[in-house]
């Protein structure tokens, strides 16, 4: 599909559209565990290393993609690389960098000492949801999408429920539309209500899991009208406005790499886009648990939220 494909509007429910996975049940995708999703770098990376130390041994393996963070004010500096040996903490990959990427321990006025180092995330797994290939994709920027939703027929309300663990969404989410009612991203969950903590199976349970974002052309993950959703340990690299986008109730989001995130005023050169995005943006969100998160290299922001109030 693309741009021009007709849309599929559900009775009382969203528009899955084209190029689209809707879940309207239950949906359970688990890839292999690949262990920690991110590291930090351990040692300065120079422009023209082709190699890297990391500060803690990793269970990844050859030929997987990774993503290095940008760690200055560019967001273009952000690289990503393909693994050809791992010896203990050294990671070889198959091209130079072009970038220098630093490492560094700041004291803080506490007397903690904060580590400032750019990141190494994995974004290679072996469950993958791709969207297909097309002579205009990169004009289009129309990817594949998977929506987790509600809708009405008959009579009977059908409420999805997706479980997501070590997989990868690669070449997702479809340019142009941003609205919380049809969020066209790499995943979205739409209006599916309460979930719960169960592990048992068909029931109703949704995460997002150690799962890799691995070029997305719109926000990577939307939670709109669906509470208590997990959101954990994930990586996820370029992304367009938000990489993290919530409207929902006692959501969880911890321990994610978010990297690249660009934004349409800056692609489109859209000057006077009154727009603002963050790479986790819980501005309309409530009760949200955040913790041990990382953002860099976002167009606008690294956190929107309403903040606490002044006293």
């Amino acid at each position: 599909g693309d741009h021009l494909t007709e849309d599929m509007s559900l009775p009382n429910g969203p528009n899955v559209g084209a190029k689209a996975l809707g879940v309207f049940g239950f949906l359970d995708m688990h890839g292999i565990d690949t262990g920690k999703q991110f590291v930090k770098l351990a040692a300065d990376v120079n422009a023209g290393d082709s190699s890297l130390e990391v500060a803690e041994s990793v269970t990844w393996n050859v030929g997987s993609e990774i993503v290095i963070t940008s760690t200055s004010y560019e967001l273009k500096e952000t690289e990503k690389r393909v693994i050809t040996d791992i010896s203990s903490t050294t990671i070889t990959v198959d091209q130079p960098f072009e970038f220098k990427h630093t490492t560094k321990t700041v004291s803080v006025d506490d007397g903690k000492d904060v580590q400032m180092s750019g990141e190494v995330g994995l974004l290679s797994k072996n469950v993958r949801i791709v969207g297909n290939d097309y002579p205009e994709l990169e004009e289009e920027q129309f990817g594949g999408r998977v929506i987790v939703g509600t809708f009405m027929q008959d009579g009977i309300t059908y409420t999805g429920y997706g479980r997501f663990e070590n997989v990868e969404f690669a070449t997702a989410g479809q340019d142009g539309w941003y609205d919380f009612y049809d969020p066209r991203y790499a995943l979205a969950f739409l209006d599916t209500g309460d979930t719960i903590e169960s592990g048992e199976p068909n029931v109703e349970e949704s995460y997002v899991k150690k799962c890799s974002f691995n070029y997305v052309y719109n926000s990577a993950i939307g939670v709109f009208g669906s509470n208590n959703i997990p959101i954990e340990d994930n990586v996820i690299y370029r992304f367009t406005n938000d990489g993290i986008f919530v409207e929902s109730l006692n959501t969880r989001i911890n321990n994610n790499l978010v990297a690249m995130g660009e934004s349409v005023a800056r692609i489109k050169a859209q000057g006077a886009n009154p727009s603002f995005f963050g790479c986790i943006n819980i501005v309309r969100a409530s009760n949200t648990t955040l913790y041990g998160n990382v953002m860099a290299g976002c167009a606008q922001a690294g956190i929107y939220t309403m903040g606490a109030p002044c006293e």
